[in-house]
Formats: C-alpha cells, sequence, structure tokens
C-alpha cells in the first residue's frame, strides 16, 4: 500500500466491521443507524474526510433542519397530506436500486433524500398542529 493515497473515512460502520464487538460495549457502534448504509462511496466527502452518512440521509437531515428553521409554527393538513408524495421519489428509487439492480447516482440519491426529509418535517409539523 506504499505510495497510495490514504482517505480518512469517519464512518462508525467500518470501524464496528472490524472490531466484531458488542453494539452496546463498543463507542464506535453507538451512533449506527439502522436504516442508512454508511457506505463510504455513497456518503459526502469533504477533502479526505467522509461524512458518517450517505447522500439521502444527508439530504434528508438538511432537509429536516432548514424546514424547521423556516418554519417554526404547525402548518395545516392541506399542506401535510400533500406532501406526504414528497416521500414518493425515494421510495421509488430504493425499490429500483433494491429490486432491479438499477444504480442510483449521488445527485439523485442526495435529491430525493432531501424531497424525504422536506416530506416528513411537513408531516411532522402538521401531527404537532393535531397536538
Amino acid at each position: 500500500m506504499e505510495g497510495q493515497p490514504v482517505a480518512v473515512y469517519f464512518s462508525w460502520r467500518c470501524a464496528s466491521l472490524e472490531m466484531n464487538t458488542s453494539r452496546w460495549t463498543n463507542p464506535s457502534r453507538w451512533f449506527d443507524a439502522p436504516i442508512c448504509n454508511q457506505k463510504p462511496e455513497r456518503a459526502p466527502k469533504l477533502g479526505r474526510f467522509c461524512f458518517p452518512l450517505c447522500w439521502r440521509c444527508s439530504g434528508a437531515a438538511a432537509a429536516i433542519i432548514s424546514g424547521r428553521l423556516l418554519f417554526p409554527e404547525p402548518v395545516s393538513a392541506l399542506v401535510a397530506w400533500p406532501a406526504l408524495l414528497l416521500l414518493l421519489p425515494a421510495y421509488v428509487d430504493g425499490v429500483a436500486q433494491y429490486e432491479y439492480g438499477v444504480q442510483s447516482t449521488n445527485i439523485r440519491r442526495a435529491w430525493t433524500g432531501f424531497l424525504l426529509g422536506a416530506g416528513l418535517v411537513t408531516f411532522w409539523l402538521w401531527a404537532r398542529w393535531l397536538f
């Protein structure tokens, strides 16, 4: 491996596979996300730093955070129910990858994740309006 650039990956999944210890006794596995694949090739990179979430989860997190900052007040059902349609692109892309072997690009993953997060935060704001 001499002469090859070494990338520093900040991925808990990579560390947890090498250590082969229990989730609760290994601090590197405390933040494993049950939904995110946490694959370094599908994660955003900043220089040599690799983020722990994939592009889809990063897009969803960005949409949820920005949605909460832009819309602090609850929304009505007229806005929330159509927002559930924003969940469909991520579902269709995920099923296409899993069932049919269609390879998704990182740009598509980021956009479907952003739409997913926007739909989730809108629906959550409506649920807050109920209670």
